[in-house]
């Protein structure tokens, strides 16, 4: 089971500690107290009078609070008694109006019945939504264990396509070897075939040395530890490294856009290494009179494009929705996880690579980052 994220339900409104008896003392002795002052008061003045029948609805009020509408209802009825016979004149006087003393009485009982009710309805609603809270968090975390469950189960399905994909690209490799290896234990072969053989053994060696190289690179989890990294830079840099070897292929290497820095925030050798990829596939592909373009350019807002293109024969339609798939080649001696690579790392930056065809004829790799310099 996967460990959900999420806090915990609240607890139910309906496992909340209820107000015991004790609840009762405030209301009860605010009652009493101003019934007492109340009946004491000289009935000579009105003011004392006044301000003791409104102090009753300070119990009412506390009462319904605490306890709802029976608890409201109660204080209100209690108060109505105690009240009742100063408000006849049977216990001291009161010297209001009858008129003013009934509408008292009523209030007394209104208050006590709409503030419980008010009282009851928002305990009512805290209550669903507490009960909302816990099923949607219950939910979430429901979620969450099917997210994980999916993930796992695509990460078992990516990792018996690329075995699959992998142990396809070993085998000839590996039928090579066995079948060279086979031929040079005759020991009557000749000088010129051995060392032909030895030489299809480097290479076969070397083959595969390049696509486990590859694979791992592809497969392993990585940190992409983010610093300033000018783009211009980085374009500079590999295009005076790939300048050599595109010149001895009889390509040229151009660069454009990078003359003043494009700052932003990302893994500077992670980045070298996309582009270095990019531009060495374009120096294959265009063969020899051909030219590779390495590009800074202004993106949307907020964004800059790193743009590697060539004029070579470009991209079949067919190829170009599988040309980041893993192990998928078009190039003899191509292990097919150059470009797979590239794209892993422009997701691990927050960006996006894409390729088209120019319309003038060759092939456009773009990988749109966020600006910005901040690391």
């Amino acid at each position: 089971m996967v460990a959900s994220p999420y806090p915990a339900p609240p607890p139910a409104a309906g496992r909340a500690r209820r107000p015991g008896v004790w609840g009762w003392a405030a209301p009860a002795a605010l009652i009493v107290a101003i019934t007492i002052a109340h009946y004491t008061a000289s009935g000579s003045t009105h003011l004392p009078h006044d301000i003791f029948r409104r102090l009753y609805y300070l119990p009412i009020i506390l009462a319904a609070f605490t306890y709802g509408l029976r608890g409201g209802l109660a204080a209100a009825i209690t108060t109505t008694l105690c009240y009742l016979p100063h408000a006849l004149g049977h216990i001291s006087h009161d010297p209001a109006a009858p008129v003013d003393k009934g509408l008292e009485l009523l209030l007394y009982n209104v208050v006590g019945v709409v503030t419980g009710l008010l009282v009851e309805r928002e305990r009512r609603e805290k209550r669903e939504h507490e009960q909302t809270a816990a099923r949607l968090s219950a939910t979430l975390a429901e979620r969450h264990e099917l997210e994980g469950e999916l993930r796992r189960r695509e990460r078992l399905a990516t990792v018996g396509e690329l075995s699959a994909a992998l142990a396809h690209e070993i085998r000839n490799p590996l039928g090579s070897l066995k079948g060279a290896a086979q031929i040079l234990a005759d020991p009557a072969l000749p000088a010129v075939e051995r060392d032909r053989l030895l030489a299809i053994l480097g290479e076969e060696s070397g083959r595969l040395d390049r696509v486990l190289t590859d694979f791992l690179t592809l497969a392993r989890d990585r940190t992409v530890h983010r610093g300033r990294v000018d783009l211009a830079a980085c374009v500079r840099e590999t295009a005076a490294l790939l300048a050599p070897d595109a010149a001895a292929h009889g390509v040229a290497v151009r660069v454009a856009g990078a003359e003043a820095a494009v700052v932003i925030a990302g893994d500077g050798d992670l980045l070298r290494q996309l582009l270095w990829n990019l531009a060495r596939n374009g120096v294959e592909a265009v063969g020899e009179g051909g030219e590779v373009t390495l590009r800074v350019d202004p993106g949307a807002a907020g964004r800059v494009r790193l743009v590697v293109e060539d004029d070579g024969p470009g991209i079949a339609a067919a190829d170009l929705e599988r040309l980041f798939d893993p192990f998928f080649t078009t190039r003899a001696g191509g292990t097919g996880l150059g470009l797979a690579i590239c794209d892993r790392i422009a997701r691990d930056h927050g960006a996006t690579l894409t390729a088209a065809n120019r319309p003038g004829g060759g092939a456009r790799f773009v990988v749109e980052l966020e600006a910005g310099g901040a690391a």
